[in-house]
């Protein structure tokens, strides 16, 4: 029967925010957010923390119904795409086809029960018609309106047209709408991974968010907020 993986990546070499993935929030690693949803949730056969840090793992088995896997250190590099480790744990795990793998990362804590499983819903009733399913954010500055500059001159990074006027120089309500990818949420199939070697694949159903579903920790500032949105809570 297929299962639904919960996968948590906690790599330990952080370097704009070191040992995020573990910090304390009001008193509770950072991680602990993440894996207190997925247990609280009862969708999930197995909860994995992936980590390249037995203290990691240490942190990550103080949840009841967690598992942690060490990966190796060559998919626990500063360039370490996410297929190698994803990859790895599919094939030692022997997980199949039709298994799904939800990638929840630590650095979304405030995604909630909701989101996930409305996700889960439309995904699953999809069926193998997508290969994967991607949370995003609509973005809150234009890239039409970004530059480049190119041996001394400046560039439009996206040198389209609308009513035969540059995109840069369009009002944005015109423009198409464009989506960054949040941390909150991405599921796959265990085929697209084992057949099509992607966390992707060629067609992605789209999960969009907003608010603190959509908010992730890139920076101390980020990490500052949410420890005043948490205490204020």
């Amino acid at each position: 029967m297929p299962k639904k993986i919960a996968l948590i990546p906690a790599r330990s070499g952080s370097k704009r925010v070191p040992d995020k993935n573990i910090i304390p929030i009001n008193g509770k690693p950072l991680i602990h957010y993440t894996l207190d949803l997925c247990t609280g949730l009862k969708l999930f056969d197995d909860i994995i923390t992936s980590t390249d840090s037995e203290n990691y793992g240490d942190i990550a088995k103080q949840i009841d119904g967690v598992s942690v896997d060490i990966r190796p250190s060559e998919f626990a590099q500063d360039d370490s795409p996410d297929i190698d480790w994803v990859n790895d744990i599919v094939h030692r795990r022997g997980f199949g086809d039709d298994d799904a793998l939800f990638i929840l990362r630590p650095t979304s804590p405030l995604r909630d029960k909701d989101f996930i499983l409305a996700g889960w819903e439309k995904f699953s009733k999809a069926g193998r018609n997508y290969d994967s399913l991607r949370a995003v954010a609509e973005v809150d500055q234009h890239p039409a309106k970004m530059w480049s500059i190119i041996d001394g001159d400046l560039m439009p990074l996206y040198p389209f047209l609308s009513n035969d006027v540059p995109w840069h120089s369009n009002q944005s309500a015109i423009l198409p709408k464009v989506y960054k990818q949040t941390a909150s949420l991405e599921i796959v199939w265990g085929a697209t991974i084992k057949q099509k070697h992607s966390l992707s694949g060629t067609r992605i159903m789209p999960h969009i968010c907003n608010g603190h579903n959509a908010f992730d920790i890139n920076s101390q500032d980020d990490l500052d907020y949410l420890k005043l949105l948490i205490a204020a809570s």
